[in-house]
């Protein structure tokens, strides 16, 4: 039976189409700003592609409206 290791992403923003990132937590640690600006919508393929070499598989994303914030939850085998 496999075994599941699991990542949580939070990418809380602004701005009127909310392009402007103010933090990201990943698994609850906060990344400095210039990290933290790699997740902008624009830019958000390379941590992803990142994450992806490392195995892990993104299962959902879910928004808290009205909050600016979205989840990103990831997956991969133990």
């Amino acid at each position: 039976m496999d075994k599941w290791e699991y990542k949580l992403v939070e990418i809380w923003s602004h701005g009127e189409f909310d392009d402007e990132i103010l933090n990201v937590c990943i698994d609850g640690l906060e990344l400095n700003s210039e990290e933290a600006r790699a997740w902008s919508d624009r830019t958000r393929q390379k941590p992803l592609n990142e994450l992806g070499k490392e195995g892990w598989e993104l299962i959902t994303i879910r928004s808290k409206s009205p909050l600016p914030v979205e989840f990103l939850y990831f997956k991969k085998i133990l």
